[in-house]
């Protein structure tokens, strides 16, 4: 039986286990650069890691999106966010990808930002989906029960 040393099974290749993770994970640059996308990333952007290092996110995502807020937030405060439920559908993307993000500042490099995206369940889509829906009725009746008050005002 052989045994590997120590000091190699510590210095396994981070890209390796961060390709191995099922979830994207980006490293953006200072700049807004994407520095490393793991597989799932690629798979989630529709794009080759080479392709995604030559991009920035905000050419990635669409003007305002969620996750450009999110980037800024960790960059000025410092410390790990967590944002759920943002839609990040763009024509780059998708119609709609609904994800929970998590970002926060690399340890040993604070300036660089490491996000990693979750993709929310179909069922969880849906639900979005019929809330939103019932919400909408639920003003349209109230809108119904207003406008019939001012018709026929109660004395």
């Amino acid at each position: 039986m052989t045994r590997t040393p120590m000091s190699t099974r510590r210095h396994v290749q981070h890209d390796l286990l961060l390709s191995a993770l099922p979830h994207p994970i980006l490293l953006i640059s200072d700049e807004g650069r994407i520095l490393y996308a793991n597989s799932a990333a690629e798979s989630f952007l529709s794009a080759s890691q080479a392709v995604l290092k030559r991009q920035t996110v905000e050419e990635l995502v669409s003007f305002g999106s969620p996750l450009l807020a999110l980037i800024d937030q960790v960059r000025r405060s410092g410390i790990s966010v967590n944002e759920y439920g943002v839609d990040l559908g763009s024509p780059r993307i998708g119609a709609q990808r609904l994800v929970d993000i998590f970002a926060g500042p690399l340890t040993e490099q604070p300036e660089l930002i490491v996000v990693m995206l979750q993709q929310r369940s179909m069922a969880q889509m849906i639900e979005r989906q019929l809330t939103h829906r019932a919400a909408a009725r639920s003003v349209s009746g109230l809108a119904a029960v207003l406008a019939h008050e001012i018709k026929n005002p109660l004395s």
